[in-house]
């Protein structure tokens, strides 16, 4: 026995066959996902068709849809934090100034008492003093930059 299958069915119908609410059937036309022939109801064959294309661009680009999908995204990265702070492989940024800016300061300070330590003679003294105040510099430098650079990143 030979089953004829019908070329518009009605929304209803159409809900009925893709195992769908008919008003999930509404909101799929309206958002032009499937067709609506307006008095004719809905092209059947065209309807499937464009519900498998649909799927497979696995496309519920709707507002909310977007806005789950970022959801899910804020609280899966919420977890991998969580996760990692568990697994102490995050330290809190203040932490990280706090020691860059102490053991900077350290070794400031031992290169200012250096100069004595190697000699006494005033002529190798400001020699010293002078390579290692332009060292001192140029680790003051990057050290704030380094500063400057965790600030900026965790702002």
């Amino acid at each position: 026995m030979a089953s004829t299958v019908p070329e518009n069915v009605t929304g209803k119908e159409l809900a009925a066959l893709l195992g769908i609410s008919a008003r999930r059937v509404r909101q799929l036309a309206t958002a032009g996902v499937i067709p609506h022939s307006g008095g004719k109801g809905f092209p059947l064959a065209e309807c499937i068709q464009r519900l498998l294309d649909h799927s497979r661009e696995g496309a519920d680009t709707s507002p909310a849809a977007r806005a789950r999908a970022r959801f899910a995204e804020a609280r899966a990265r919420s977890e991998e934090l969580r996760v990692a702070m568990q697994q102490r492989d995050l330290v809190p940024v203040d932490m990280v100034i706090a020691f860059i800016s102490g053991v900077g300061g350290d070794i400031v300070q031992e290169l200012n008492g250096l100069p004595r330590r190697i000699s006494r003679d005033p002529g190798v003294m400001a020699k010293a003093k002078v390579e290692i105040d332009a060292a001192r510099s140029r680790i003051v430098e990057r050290i704030e930059k380094a500063l400057a650079n965790a600030r900026k990143e965790c702002a």
